[in-house]
């Protein structure tokens, strides 16, 4: 996940650069970034792109730590869904 925190933080940083440039030059063309909660991507499931040879290969540090906290993210999520009432997930 730390790629796609990192690169997440780049495009907020990049687009805040770029508004503030194009300020200086005109107030007619501006720049935004909507950073969604969630969006189902299927990032989490990035072993479908594995190469075959690596695909019985123990898994890294990185990808345990990913793992647990999709999990813990997932139970807190339906934890919450459920004290509020909503259904499915």
């Amino acid at each position: 996940m730390g790629v796609y925190n990192v690169s997440k933080h780049a495009v907020v940083a990049l687009s805040e650069t770029l508004y503030q440039d194009l300020q200086l030059v005109t107030d007619q063309i501006g720049a935004s970034v909507l950073c969604p909660f969630f969006v189902a991507t299927g990032i989490s499931q990035s072993h479908r792109n594995r190469p075959s040879e690596l695909a019985n290969s123990k898994p890294t540090k990185s990808q345990m730590i990913q793992q647990a906290m999709t999990w813990q993210g997932r139970r807190r999520w339906q934890g919450h869904r459920r004290r509020r009432g909503a259904t499915g997930v």
